[in-house]
């Protein structure tokens, strides 16, 4: 018995000191909310979400971290991500009100860490349905950005005291799909149910059949719709989100922490 107390405790100790050497990054200077060490996130989307944290964070103190990595050296995301939370301080003093949104690209996880000040506004089932269904799906097509925007919107209609609701794509997929289909099917049903009242009128007004009739109308009607060709389509083009002109002043550090064990993460 006390053999195995002896190698619990070197195992424990040998685990320890493989977490005490994983060097946490420090923070940018000058101090950013959005902090990519992979350079996956270009420089104007992470401007946009700079500017949105920052705003957020200038109108109701709470800080919402986004740390995008390559790897935790195979410690446990969820470990690291407190202790990265802790290091920084992230939230604001004596509140201890921030959220730490931690990517490990690598090694495909993700977790998202809160401050003991915002556990009762995300709690650990709310940052877990946020991760299924806001974060995930977009994360395994690869864009990241529109996943990590997606969770953060998530994150702080929650802060706000706003009720959840899943993304469209996850939340009603079934029903978006369907519904615009079953009305075109409807109106084009009825138009031609129309279309073969006119030509069974034609048709018995003019003794001929009504296939004749039919392709009496269609030839008339293809004579008078004109040159289609003579239309020309406008052109745009589409890019993710966009860069302001009214910044909030820029983001002025953090001093909280309290990072004690809520939040909740996985794989992708």
């Amino acid at each position: 018995m006390k053999k195995l107390g002896i190698i619990l405790v070197l195992i424990i100790t040998m685990f320890s000191n493989s977490w005490a050497q994983v060097e946490y990054p420090k923070p940018s200077d000058p101090p950013r909310l959005v902090n990519d060490f992979t350079k996956t996130l270009d420089a104007g989307q992470v401007k946009t979400l700079e500017d949105k944290l920052v705003a957020f964070a200038d109108s109701t103190s709470t800080q919402i971290a986004v740390v995008v990595i390559e790897t935790t050296a195979d410690m446990p995301i969820s470990d690291y991500t407190f202790e990265l939370g802790n290091q920084w301080k992230i939230g604001t003093k004596g509140n201890e009100n921030g959220v730490l949104f931690c990517i490990a690209l690598n090694d495909k996880q993700l977790f998202i860490a809160t401050g003991y000040g915002v556990e009762g506004a995300l709690p650990d089932a709310l940052c877990g349905k946020i991760i299924e269904n806001d974060i995930r799906p977009f994360f395994k097509q690869g864009k990241y950005i529109e996943g990590i925007d997606n969770g953060v919107s998530k994150i702080i209609n929650a802060v706000k005291g706003e009720p959840y609701k899943a993304t469209a794509q996850n939340r009603g997929y079934r029903k978006f799909k369907s519904g615009p289909i079953f009305f075109v099917l409807f109106f084009f049903v009825l138009i031609m149910l129309f279309k073969a009242i006119s030509v069974r009128r034609y048709a018995i007004s003019n003794g001929i059949t009504f296939f004749v009739a039919w392709q009496l109308l269609n030839a008339a009607t293809r004579t008078q719709s004109g040159r289609y060709s003579d239309f020309t389509r406008g052109g745009g083009s589409f890019g993710y989100g966009s860069s302001s002109n009214n910044s909030s002043g820029g983001f002025g550090g953090f001093g909280g922490g309290g990072f004690g064990g809520g939040g909740a993460g996985g794989g992708w």
